[in-house]
């Protein structure tokens, strides 16, 4: 079975765990017209249209799951971790990370585990801990 493991971090808290490959978000903006607050997202019609539109992150998602597809061809031995960090941590990191996690969960031959490293209220959903 496939392994997939894919973390979330802050680069204002340190460089970026070890992983197969590492993505910079902080030069990605946070999807136009989805409120600051948000935390997670697709839970509701409104969260889902603002992700798949015009400079949502579903297209960067998808794109960053081709690339872990590639990763997975033979001789791979091992997970492939996938590393997102934006700047603190908080919200566009582990958004990307749930987004990505959900788009790769549906193959039955691949187990996904998403973690969130610097995520700071223990109380968010998936702080700290897997999906």
């Amino acid at each position: 079975m496939d392994q997939v493991e894919i973390v979330s971090f802050g680069y204002d808290h340190g460089g970026p765990p070890a992983a197969t490959v590492v993505l910079d978000l902080r030069g990605h903006t946070f999807p136009p017209g989805l409120p600051r607050d948000v935390t997670d997202v697709g839970s509701s019609a409104a969260e889902r249209a603002v992700m798949n539109g015009p400079g949502g992150l579903w297209q960067l998602t998808r794109a960053i799951a081709d690339v872990v597809w590639s990763y997975l061809e033979p001789p791979r031995v091992g997970p492939v971790r996938i590393a997102l960090g934006c700047g603190d941590g908080q919200r566009l990191a582990p958004i990307t990370a749930r987004t990505l996690g959900r788009q790769l969960d549906w193959a039955p031959s691949m187990t996904v585990t998403v973690t969130h490293r610097d995520l700071a209220d223990p109380g968010q959903p998936g702080a700290g801990r897997q999906r």
